[in-house]
């Protein structure tokens, strides 16, 4: 995907960012200087088999359940990211955004990292296990948003009219429900 409209897009453009679901929350993004990021690594006990070999330059960490912190299964020695405020490397700009994994302020399940992942004049939102609306701060925070990765599980997180409303907030480009 790039900034165009994907029925605009020619082959090669098409190449110029890989964007790739490989379960649960975890992304893998490549700009197209080849650095690779990525998003919430999980362990098996989420039922998904775990990717045999995943190298990556950068990795975000939502928050730390196992089923998004096992940074150790990413090789490559990556910069890993679990905090909030702005990280430029390897021409992706990463910003955290402090949020809550539930509706009591974090008091169930503690607190949750959105992040905004910018390369190749993207601007990429990956919510991580968002369990709450945005407030109105947040929603001026993240700011312009092209493409939306966004929970809708319903148990753990927000469901899909939770989903449907972060994304009326936003109003991105693209979402991708995780």
């Amino acid at each position: 995907y790039n900034n165009k409209n994907l029925e605009q897009m020619n082959d090669e453009e098409a190449e110029q960012l890989i964007l790739q679901w490989l379960a649960h929350a975890c992304f893998f993004i490549q700009n197209e200087q080849g650095y690779t990021l990525v998003t919430d690594p999980y362990t098996e006990s989420i039922v998904y088999p775990v990717p045999k070999e995943i190298k990556a330059d950068i990795v975000t960490i939502s928050h730390e359940h196992t089923d998004h912190n096992n940074a150790g299964v990413v090789t490559g020695n990556p910069l890993v990211i679990r905090t909030a405020g702005t990280q430029e490397a390897l021409g992706f700009r990463v910003t955290g955004i402090p949020t809550d994994h539930d509706e009591k302020g974090g008091q169930v399940r503690g607190s949750n990292m959105m992040y905004i992942i910018e390369t190749e004049g993207l601007r990429i939102c990956h919510c991580g296990d968002l369990g709450r609306m945005l407030t109105e701060e947040e929603t001026k925070q993240i700011g312009h948003v092209d493409i939306l990765m966004v929970p809708i599980g319903s148990v753990y997180t927000i469901d899909a009219a939770g989903a449907r409303q972060v994304v009326a907030a936003l109003n991105p480009k693209v979402v991708i429900p995780m």
